[in-house]
């Protein structure tokens, strides 16, 4: 008998924002802060992972640097199937923030 598991995760990532834009101080520009942290190594795991597809005797695991990466990681590796909603602003004026 197969045995199939399966796990969906939900995760708003709120987007990016350039501090230096933004006129934030105080809890929320230290939100923003780990905000950007936490997609940024998201990036980084995800683009760590593209390189070493395929490639056997692969144990590092770029998931460690922040708490959204560790609860992501099972979502992401092995035989997952990840899909990825993204909404962007159309407006000229952001797109330097839309990468």
């Amino acid at each position: 008998a197969r045995k199939l598991k399966s796990e969906v995760y939900f995760a708003d990532l709120a987007g990016h924002e350039n501090i230096k834009t933004t006129a934030v101080t105080g809890d929320r520009l230290t939100e923003l802060k780990h905000i950007n942290g936490s997609l940024m190594y998201l990036q980084r795991a995800i683009s760590e992972l593209a390189k070493r597809a395929g490639k056997k005797g692969n144990n590092y695991s770029p998931f460690r640097n922040s708490e959204l990466t560790v609860l992501l990681a099972n979502g992401l590796v092995g035989n997952s199937k990840a899909y990825v909603i993204v909404t962007l602003s159309p407006a000229a004026a952001h797109f330097d923030t839309s990468y």
